[in-house]
């Protein structure tokens, strides 16, 4: 294990013992930290970077076009690609495998998809909904205001106190007769809104009864109040059957 190679960064030979070149100082060590192999000189003048660390075939510190090993091994379900980390199940600068790129496209489970699913867009190195995403409102990279929230793909502003953002302003739908229960649910022009239900609005001094205003006052069918009838024969005068 002794014979000399090439150091594969300045091309001046070092003994294949030492961990780095004596000239430059590049790592001649494998992954795993073994002296590579004396048949690691014939694998750096083809190239090739996965030849001399034994019967397990690794890359070596140095060669040309293999990543420069981690200081630590990667957590599990990472791999290590130029000199990181990362996860290749979704990274679209190593999507699958190391330095395999997906331009302009999403990595989806290692495999470079040409779009998000689920009608989603690729953004920022991720799939949003660009119906939703503040940050990518209506499309990539339109960013909404902080106090702004992003609704149907416009940025718009963000209601407070319990209204709901209903065409361009925010509206309480508990009272609101235009949107009474929810947006555009509108109540009839004699009716009012009250906790979200559109109902009779009386007026006059009148009393909703059974479906209608009526006056209580002098209405033989409610007089006095609600269903208060009187008998055949009799009127109602202020409220009393005579």
């Amino acid at each position: 294990m002794g014979g000399p190679i090439a150091c594969p960064s300045c091309g001046v030979h070092t003994v294949a013992t030492d961990a780095a070149c004596a000239h430059c100082g590049e790592a001649l060590r494998c992954h795993d930290g073994r002296i590579p192999r004396t048949a690691v000189a014939v694998a750096l003048s083809l190239g090739a970077a996965t030849i001399g660390c034994g019967g397990e075939a690794r890359a070596i510190y140095g060669v040309p076009g293999a990543d420069s090993g981690p200081s630590a091994p990667c957590p599990d379900g990472l791999s290590h690609c130029a000199a990181a980390c990362v996860d290749t199940s979704s990274n679209p600068e190593h999507c699958g495998q190391c330095g395999n790129a997906c331009p302009e496209l999403a990595c989806i489970n290692g495999i470079c998809a040409s779009r998000c699913p689920g009608g989603a867009s690729w953004c920022g190195h991720r799939c949003v909904d660009t119906a939703y995403d503040p940050s990518h409102c209506g499309e990539c990279n339109h960013a909404c205001l902080p106090e702004q929230i992003c609704l149907q793909g416009k940025c718009s502003m963000q209601c407070a106190g319990g209204t709901t953002l209903c065409g361009e302003r925010c509206v309480d739908t508990n009272i609101d007769p235009a949107h009474c229960g929810g947006c555009d649910s509108a109540c009839a022009g004699d009716e009012s809104c009250a906790s979200g239900q559109c109902g009779l609005e009386c007026h006059g001094g009148t009393t909703k009864c059974a479906g209608g205003c009526v006056d209580t006052d002098v209405d033989p069918a409610h007089c006095g109040g609600c269903d208060e009838a009187c008998t055949a024969g009799e009127q109602c005068v202020a409220g009393t059957c005579k």
